[in-house]
């Protein structure tokens, strides 16, 4: 009689076990198709029904952060992938650090780029995609360090401009006069900017004085800095730099890839 029980009791595991199963690939398929037709709301609702289905699920995970990653979810999206690497499936590990990669890029954290790329080579060696966005995060990653560096360059460049207008060389401190002599002469400039206004009529043209201004600037400046870089040169810098960015297909990536499942 026990023998029986258990007998009975295995065949009803052995007719539900499929069931179960059968759901799970039914909402993974749907969130497939839900994703391909670009509903990705959709696409992540059926997972989380497939993940509630199956817990702990690798493959669900890495749909999961394939859908995040479509959203601009980036952050989500690597803690998704980094769940799918559980996976005992190689080739799922493979792709699951390839689209790490993807997101990585895409957060502009071109380092972590190139170590998950770097990861995905070593279970998949000769992944021709792989090598290339491996490639464009290295080429990424020297452009944002030289921009970061010319950033810097110019935020010094522009603060030392600033001190040297408020005191260029301390001439101002040799040549300012004293404080009462200087309320004078100005006192006195008013009174004849205010009689020749009278004489002729007119207020004169305050454009023209903060032009004069501004060329006397330029040439003071380029007096204390003849070493500075003209705009020509700066143009000619920009222009290089340009060069190295021109083959734009170097600097392309591809992905992320998609996981269509399999029958659970």
């Amino acid at each position: 009689m026990t023998k029986l029980v258990i007998i009975g009791l295995l065949a009803l595991f052995c007719l539900s076990t499929p069931t179960l199963a059968g759901v799970f690939a039914s909402l993974n398929d749907k969130g497939n198709e839900a994703y391909d037709d670009g509903r990705f709301n959709d696409a992540l609702d059926f997972y989380h029904e497939a993940e509630i289905e199956q817990p702990e699920t690798p493959e669900i995970y890495y749909n999961q952060a394939n859908t995040l990653s479509k959203t601009g979810k980036y952050e989500e999206a690597i803690e998704k992938y980094m769940k799918a690497l559980n996976s005992s499936d190689t080739a799922l590990q493979a792709d699951a650090y390839f689209n790490l990669g993807v997101s990585h890029i895409q957060k502009e954290d071109y380092q972590n780029a190139i170590k998950s790329f770097e990861e995905s080579l070593k279970i998949r060696p000769d992944d021709p995609e792989a090598k290339h966005n491996l490639e464009a995060a290295r080429i990424l990653l020297k452009e944002q360090l030289e921009r970061q560096s010319k950033d810097k360059k110019e935020g010094q460049d522009t603060k030392e401009e600033d001190v040297y207008k408020e005191n260029p060389e301390g001439e101002d401190e040799l040549n300012k006069p004293d404080e009462q002599g200087e309320d004078q002469q100005q006192n006195k400039d008013e009174q004849g900017e205010e009689q020749n206004k009278q004489e002729d009529g007119s207020e004169g043209n305050p454009g023209d004085e903060e032009a004069q201004k501004e060329v006397k600037l330029a040439e003071e400046t380029q007096e204390q800095n003849p070493d500075e870089m003209s705009k020509e040169d700066a143009i000619r810098l920009l222009n290089s730099l340009e060069g190295m960015e021109s083959d734009k297909t170097k600097r392309q990536y591809t992905g992320p890839r998609t996981y269509q499942g399999k029958d659970w």
